[in-house]
């Protein structure tokens, strides 16, 4: 469970909009597929800035109950990486997964 101060951070907001971005990726990517794979690069970027945001709260004492959330966004960002790597191409089903636990990360930070 995260902490009061974990909680006031409210690192679902932050994760939400990543989860909104991949949806709007997604929703582009048949239409124009490049303009979906630099918004992605924005996504990830996101994704990250919120994990760091995390890690230096952690740094700060405020909120040592964060660490099963780094954690799991440290797992999240692995998964996004593996998006184009090793594999060549965009792989669209890891994009789903991701956003998939994206949501479900947020939902459980708003309920912490």
């Amino acid at each position: 469970m995260m902490d009061a101060t974990m909680q006031s951070y409210a690192p679902r907001e932050a994760l939400k909009a990543v989860v909104a971005k991949l949806d709007a990726i997604d929703g582009m990517r048949h239409d124009k597929p490049q303009q979906a794979h630099a918004e992605f690069g924005h996504a990830a970027t996101m994704l990250i800035d919120a994990r760091n945001d995390v890690i230096g709260r952690l740094r700060d004492g405020k909120g040592a109950a964060g660490e099963r959330l780094l954690r799991d966004l440290n797992s999240l960002v692995s998964l996004a990486v593996s998006i184009e790597y090793p594999l060549s191409g965009f792989h669209w089903p890891r994009v789903k997964a991701l956003r998939d636990g994206l949501a479900h990360l947020a939902g459980e930070a708003a309920h912490a």
